[in-house]
């Protein structure tokens, strides 16, 4: 049982939860001290977020195992995957995203009736990145436009509405998303174009495809520093911020020059990095939220 557990947390890549789940924590960490007066946080609530959050994610992620199972089986570095390992079989896959999206819906709908109607629609939002590499080169940002909506759900579940706070986390999560997205895809070059494929590195070649990945991370520094000022947080988080700043130069540090990338290292600054700066955002929100101003 054991074991069949954990190729489901496999297929699905649980451990990347903490590349966005954070960002759904700082939102109810501002949701639970900016709008108090409101709405009083349970224990209950944050659960059924984290919850909704997984669920959605792990629909998202075996949907896109499901639609890309021939495109993984050719690439080198994707044919040990589940499904075209024959370890999972498609059917056991596809029952598993019904499941993931009945305890999306159930888990949405008890935090308020709102967030349930709303969850599949955004579900298909966030399973279309799946097809998006497909047609467009900025389905880098689509992805991070998917799970960007975070934070902004967050707020509809909790508050029923969105406040421009919200905005800003979800702007930042979605550059920062999209940014390393880029990166990884350098991997598939190509590979994305022997396969007609579409992709930022695909489209306008390795180079290119770093220095807009920088761009999106300086985007994502933008929209964080615009949080910080406009909530306003306290002045201690400016120090966490600086840490933000130092974690991305770090990945593209990792990764190496436009003229010499190291591929090899994205797998290390996709996962630890990336987990990092996740973490380190909810401390930048919650030391601006709690500490003295």
């Amino acid at each position: 049982m054991l074991t069949v557990v954990a190729q489901y947390l496999r297929m699905i890549k649980f451990s990347h939860t903490l590349f966005a789940l954070p960002f759904a924590l700082a939102a109810i960490v501002v949701v639970a001290v900016r709008y108090r007066h409101v709405i009083v946080i349970t224990w209950q609530s944050v659960l059924l977020i984290a919850v909704a959050f997984s669920a959605m994610r792990s629909l998202a992620m075996a949907a896109n195992r499901i639609f890309d199972r021939a495109i993984d089986a050719r690439n080198p570095r994707t044919n040990g995957r589940e499904i075209p390992a024959g370890i999972l079989s498609t059917k056991a896959v596809a029952i598993f995203a019904v499941l993931s999206a009945a305890v999306l819906c159930a888990s949405a709908y008890l935090l308020a009736p709102l967030a349930g109607f709303l969850a599949l629609p955004t579900a298909i939002i966030v399973i279309g990145y799946s097809f998006a590499k497909r047609f467009t080169w900025l389905c880098h940002f689509w992805l991070g436009a998917a799970i960007g909506l975070a934070p902004m759900a967050v707020y509809i579940a909790l508050l029923q509405q969105i406040h421009a706070e919200a905005v800003l986390m979800s702007v930042a999560l979605m550059f920062y998303i999209a940014g390393f997205d880029i990166l990884y895809a350098l991997q598939d070059r190509d590979f994305d174009r022997a396969e007609k494929l579409q992709s930022i590195p695909a489209r306008f070649g390795i180079g290119a495809a770093m220095w807009i990945s920088r761009v999106a991370h300086v985007c994502t520094l933008a929209a964080v520093a615009a949080l910080i000022a406009t909530l306003p947080l306290s002045p201690w988080s400016w120090l966490t911020f600086g840490l933000l700043a130092v974690l991305l130069f770090a990945e593209h540090y990792l990764v190496g020059s436009t003229k010499n990338p190291r591929y090899e290292k994205i797998p290390i600054a996709f996962f630890h990095v990336n987990s990092a700066f996740s973490v380190v955002f909810l401390a930048t929100v919650a030391i601006g939220v709690f500490l003295p101003r």
